[in-house]
């Protein structure tokens, strides 16, 4: 915010992209792939014909593994998406990072919040709308 200050630059709008944690959590926990593919999937949200199941460790040093499985086909997870803690803190630290910079926009009364929990389609028109209102 300072930055843009003292550059002479100025902001109109600020969108906010709110989610509930845990829908966000979901939503990188989950996401699968075919590999060699773009398709994507969820394992909670876009899950047709998709199947999970839990790989135990042979070792048992290391927690079950979760397993999405589409027509016989494991599908591929990001690393750091297949790992709980680190979605976790992945969500904590944006939200620690972008705190501060949603009060101060706030304060001047430019954060333009969205509901981001709904398709695509319904996010992607209450951003034009925001825009729009701000040309």
């Amino acid at each position: 915010a300072d930055f843009l200050e003292k550059k002479g630059e100025s902001v109109s709008a600020v969108i906010l992209l709110e989610l509930d944690h845990f829908v966000a959590f979901k939503r990188a926990f989950g996401r699968v792939k075919v590999p060699g593919s773009d398709q994507t999937y969820n394992i909670y949200y876009n899950n047709e014909g998709v199947e999970t199941r839990y790989e135990e460790d042979p070792t048992g040093k290391y927690p079950p593994r979760l397993v999405a499985i589409k027509e016989e086909v494991e599908l591929e997870r990001r690393a750091d998406d297949a790992n709980a803690a680190a979605v976790i803190k992945r969500i904590d630290t944006y939200i620690e990072a972008t705190q501060p910079l949603i009060e101060y926009y706030d304060q001047k009364g430019i954060v333009k919040r969205v509901n981001a929990d709904q398709s695509i389609e319904a996010v992607r028109a209450d951003i034009e709308a925001i825009i729009e209102s701000v040309k």
